[in-house]
């Protein structure tokens, strides 16, 4: 049976964050990860669950509606930022120990 984690390891983390993925990547104990993806207004893909950063952040963005550029420089909760598909691949093919 393989286990994966759902939006990453959370610590003090923020689910489907850059540390949420690494603690996910550097366990033994799980085969890989979920994360969420959304679309943003300019249709660039980054890693969230809802549709706009309310629950993470002290701003409320709608993701749909909102550009790349606004959100990448969003400070969250846990002092993060979003990341995209694209950072989430690069982070994955550093840390994946089974490349």
């Amino acid at each position: 049976m393989k286990y994966y984690t759902h939006r990453g390891i959370i610590d003090n983390e923020l689910e489907n964050s850059k540390e949420a993925v690494i603690n996910t990547l550097n366990s033994s104990d799980y085969d890989g990860i979920e994360v969420d993806l959304r679309l943003t207004y300019d249709k660039k893909v980054i890693l969230i669950h809802d549709k706009d950063t309310r629950r993470i952040s002290r701003e409320k963005l709608i993701i749909s509606k909102t550009e790349y550029n606004m959100l990448e420089k969003l400070k969250l909760y846990d002092e993060s930022y979003l990341l995209t598909l694209q950072h989430f691949i690069q982070i994955y093919k550093k840390y994946d120990t089974y490349n």
